[in-house]
């Protein structure tokens, strides 16, 4: 089941400030300052300057909107990373999905054996990791950086797996248009993935398509080693 978080106003990204998590966007002829909802810069990994923009409504916060996704052929690319989450919840029980076998007990975000896992499904002891991945090449190296909490997870997944746990790792691409992902076998991660993949993870990529205010898994994309 896609999921909808239109309506979105229309804008034009014209910069992002010193300030973090704000950029200034022009709305119906004027510069508002727009929330982003990324811990680091979004210039690091996509071209946003003079693009169209969707942006939410934040109610009553301070800054009125957020910048949500930037508009790129004919298709949108997400731009807050978390929201990689919310969509994989709201499609699991597709059949792309159906090596995970029953799904209909999926929790979101429950802590076990001390981690936070991102889904859950307890019929069949499986944790569902989720990370999201920005960019605007076709090909898209993975891990784009260095994180000290993705390599103590994978530590985690080790112990969890000899716990008889069903590890699953799902890469996410925002961006509709990427076609592989390629994994950085220089990284610390690189190693250790390989290692629980060997132990039994499952390694998974899929994009994200947003359109017509609604954002669902587009196609499972392949991961090279």
């Amino acid at each position: 089941m896609s999921i909808k978080f239109g309506p979105f106003k229309r804008g034009i990204f014209k910069k992002e400030i010193k300030n973090r998590f704000r950029a200034l966007v022009e709305i119906d002829n004027e510069l508002v300052v727009c929330y982003i909802q990324s811990s680091s810069r979004l210039s690091n990994y996509i071209n946003l300057v003079n693009k169209e923009v969707l942006l939410k409504s934040n109610g009553s916060n301070n800054l009125k909107y957020t910048v949500f996704a930037v508009k790129k052929k004919y298709d949108f690319v997400l731009l807050c990373p978390k929201i990689a989450n919310d969509v994989l919840y709201s499609e699991l029980n597709r059949r792309i999905f159906s090596y995970l076998g029953y799904r209909k007990d999926k929790i979101h975000e429950f802590t076990i054996e001390g981690y936070k896992s991102d889904i859950y499904l307890h019929n069949t002891n499986t944790v569902i990791e989720v990370k999201a991945v920005l960019s605007e090449q076709d090909d898209v190296v993975f891990p784009i950086v260095y994180s000290e909490r993705t390599i103590k997870q994978l530590d985690l997944f080790y112990n969890m797996i000899e716990k008889e746990f069903k590890i699953v790792f799902i890469i996410c691409a925002l961006n509709p248009y990427i076609r592989t992902i390629i994994l950085d076998r220089n990284s610390i991660f690189y190693r250790k993935i390989l290692l629980l993949i060997n132990k039994g993870l499952i390694l998974k990529g899929y994009s994200i398509t947003n359109k017509n205010d609604t954002s669902r898994i587009k196609k499972e994309i392949p991961i090279i080693f």
